[in-house]
């Protein structure tokens, strides 16, 4: 049987395979990132809640034990989803649907601070690809709309791309 979850207010909690300790997140979980956010070496927990508007923070100080430490409020309104950028500062692109805003994440002793900001109008979904001479690019998928937009050479620290392409995604013709 699961063995219940810990307080929040309890320093740390341990994660075995097959154990049944549940991560105690403060909201309902959109998205996750795994990634090394204090720079330790060790995988840290970060879960997005698109309803909350919040990122949920686990720092994994000793292998398989998450510090219930930091929720980030700066995520904005409806938060979409989070990916690593890369580069040799660790960076995330964080889709930020009801602010119409894709915005660029640093690792923070407060859990992230915002980088850049871009203008996108409701961004659920953002995801990092590459064609040949397009260089690092993001794909967006607007909320609710029949298209994706494609942001040729992004430069996260700034929040800008060379050029942006609007995709449609049916068959209707003006």
């Amino acid at each position: 049987p699961p063995v219940a979850a810990q307080s929040p207010a309890q320093d740390a909690m341990s994660v075995n395979a097959g154990s049944g300790v549940l991560i105690p997140i403060q909201t309902k979980v959109f998205d996750l990132l795994i990634d090394d956010l204090d720079n330790d070496g060790r995988q840290d927990i970060t879960a997005i809640g698109h309803g909350a508007n919040l990122a949920h923070i686990f720092y994994q100080k000793t292998p398989r034990m998450f510090t219930d430490s930091q929720i980030y409020h700066g995520v904005g309104f409806h938060p979409g989803n989070i990916i690593r950028w890369p580069g040799s500062t660790p960076s995330f692109i964080l889709s930020a649907e009801g602010d119409n805003a894709i915005r660029t994440l640093l690792p923070d002793p407060q859990g992230f601070r915002i980088e850049s900001s871009r203008g996108e109008e409701a961004p659920r979904y953002a995801n990092r690809f590459r064609w040949p001479g397009w260089g690092d690019s993001l794909i967006v998928t607007p909320y609710g709309r029949d298209e994706v937009i494609l942001l040729k050479d992004f430069d996260a620290k700034q929040g800008k791309a060379k050029q942006r392409v609007v995709v449609p995604l049916s068959d209707k013709r003006p």
